[in-house]
């Protein structure tokens, strides 16, 4: 099983997976290596991680450079809004392009705008610090991180600029 896992947090993203990876070959023991690079950075502000398999991955994501470099003069290209409208459709492309049968890829995008931040919650902040009073959470602690506070510190409609 893989996993790969996104975060929203206070000022950006986090992205994880595991590196184990199972090649299969026919009438053969699968082989299991545990060095597989399952996340790639494609700017600063976007990564993406995959899970699924890993031969029908690495056709694709062989020709996304090429892809790319084509259209590095087009900034625009590579902001967020339009990676979630092209990464979706060259990898449905690619993936149907492939000589055989794969089996299932899964690929998760993440972006940022770096002029825009996280939009978080105040019930969610409220909640937390339900948390914090109680001593429910994962370790122990006697400080409370400043962002919580200005954000509490705010009437409940406003927005807050976390930057």
């Amino acid at each position: 099983m893989s996993v790969v896992a996104g975060c929203s947090l206070f000022n950006g993203l986090l992205l994880l997976a595991d590196c184990r990876g199972t090649i299969t070959r026919k009438n053969q023991k699968p082989i299991y290596v545990d060095n597989v690079q399952k996340l790639f950075v494609v700017t600063p502000n976007i990564a993406f991680g995959f899970v699924g398999d890993i031969k029908a991955a690495a056709i694709v994501f062989f020709e996304l450079p090429n892809r790319m470099n084509t259209r590095i003069k087009d900034s625009a290209r590579f902001h967020p809004a339009s990676m979630l409208n092209w990464f979706p459709r060259y990898l449905r492309y690619a993936y149907a392009q492939l000589q055989f049968r794969p089996g299932p890829l899964n690929v998760m995008l993440a972006c940022i705008i770096r002029d825009r931040p996280n939009v978080i919650e105040r019930a969610k902040v409220v909640a937390l610090m339900e948390r914090f009073r109680l001593g429910k959470l994962s370790y122990e602690r006697s400080w409370l991180p400043q962002i919580l506070i200005k954000i509490l510190s705010t009437p409940p409609e406003a927005r807050v600029n976390l930057s």
